[in-house]
């Protein structure tokens, strides 16, 4: 494990577009592809889900808080989005907030509780 404070660290961050935003949260990469040659297509970035939870729940959207790992180099990134609470409410993944997907450093931490 690299001792190098996360903090200390330079962060990518993801510039993509919403659509590209909602192929990595529902189908897990971007860019030119078609399903037969999907990963060996030049441009297409594959990610693979590593957690996904609910953060925020109002009567109108949900809010969820999602990381991912970029297949093609390990990265891992972090990105908020919210969705109608019902399919009354016509709300998709980053229809009215920027795609922000910032890179996250795996860290093991320990945690003490009493049962």
């Amino acid at each position: 494990m690299n001792n190098q404070n996360s903090t200390q660290r330079t962060r990518e961050i993801l510039t993509v577009t919403p659509e590209e935003a909602r192929d990595i949260v529902f189908e897990g990469g971007y860019g030119p592809w078609n399903t037969d040659t999907r990963d060996d297509t030049p441009g297409y970035q594959s990610f693979k889900k590593i957690s996904e939870e609910i953060v925020d729940h109002s009567r109108w959207a949900v809010g969820y808080h999602i990381i991912v790992q970029r297949e093609n180099d390990g990265k891992f990134f972090s990105s908020s989005y919210k969705v109608g609470a019902t399919e009354s409410q016509d709300q998709s993944p980053y229809d009215y907030d920027t795609p922000v997907f910032k890179e996250v450093f795996r860290v093991e931490k320990t945690i003490i509780t009493y049962e």
